[in-house]
């Protein structure tokens, strides 16, 4: 059995904002709510998240030897600038890809544990495998989720990577649900840009402008098109107006997520004379890769 005690100082040294543990196995209802997103097409032309849904859920039906889930938060948040006539970047596109920074934090957790458990076995995961990191971070007690399906951290926010760590000891001590605190408040959807939103819990990706800036293939659809407005990659708003991350929104850290804050405040005709070797040379190692040049150029086609 792991310790309470020793995770937290793992954690500490890894350089990780939060953890929590849970169960690998999910309440039954999270499938539910899940099947019923899919079913309602909300997942727009994602279709690899409609697979494997048995193991989102229940983490044994692929490593039977898991007892422990721990679920870990990295604070991301810089303060953004406002150059004038610059399109819309999200915050958590401003550094290097979160994927390979906040895994090497979570193996270097793994490690540190394995020296006082020689048989422990571990996966991590951040955003690599068909695991519903969110809702185990729920359960866990991580934090609570908020009405725009984003997890808010006590002391944190929303502003936060994700990570997952299976292990195949059992800990000293499992979280539970925390209370949920958006109470009455519904700033998130009413200021939603695109009615993505629409309602309480409720993320209609068909809708999103982080959906459709980054992860839709092809051309925008007349209707699409319209949404895109000033933004470039991805979407804030939702978080930008929710009152609990103007409350404790803080600057991270970990420098390598806001290396290219300043370079991607470009003007649409400076993104515009951005070429192939150049994009590719200077977004080797940046979520903004994942768009890729020639949806780059859609997007900028399709600003006001």
């Amino acid at each position: 059995m792991l310790s309470t005690q020793l995770i937290n100082r793992t954690v500490n040294n890894s350089g990780l904002n939060a953890w929590a543990a849970t169960k690998p196995v999910l309440p039954k209802h999270w499938k539910q709510r899940f099947q019923n997103w899919i079913e309602k097409g909300y997942y727009a032309d994602m279709g690899w998240i409609t697979r494997n849904i048995d193991f989102r859920v229940n983490i044994k039906k692929k490593y039977s030897w898991c007892q422990s889930v721990l679920v870990f938060a990295d604070n991301y948040y810089t303060p953004p600038v406002h150059r004038k006539n610059t399109p819309y970047v999200s915050n958590y596109a401003y550094g290097e890809n979160y994927h390979q920074i906040v895994i090497e934090k979570i193996e270097s957790v793994a490690r540190q544990l394995s020296q006082f458990h020689s048989n422990l076995k571990f996966k991590a995961y951040v955003d690599t495998g068909p695991v519903l990191e969110r809702a185990y971070a729920v359960e866990a007690g991580l934090g609570w989720m908020g009405k725009n399906n984003m997890i808010i951290i006590n002391g944190l926010g929303s502003y936060c990577f994700l990570g997952i760590l299976l292990l195949s000891e059992e800990i000293e001590e499992y979280g539970s649900p925390l209370p949920d605190k958006c109470c009455d408040c519904s700033k998130c959807i009413d200021n939603c840009p695109t009615g993505a939103l629409e309602d309480e819990y409720i993320h209609n990706s068909n809708k999103c402008l982080s959906f459709l800036t980054i992860e839709k293939k092809g051309d925008f659809s007349n209707r699409e098109e319209k949404l895109i407005t000033d933004t470039l990659y991805g979407c804030d708003v939702c978080q930008e107006v929710c009152p609990w991350n103007q409350k404790w929104a803080r600057q991270t850290k970990d420098s390598h997520y806001f290396e290219r804050r300043d370079y991607l405040q470009k003007t649409k005709n400076e993104w515009g004379s951005l070429t192939l070797e150049e994009f590719k040379n200077k977004f080797s190692n940046s979520v903004f890769k994942r768009l890729k040049f020639k949806r780059l150029q859609r997007n900028l086609d399709a600003l006001d």
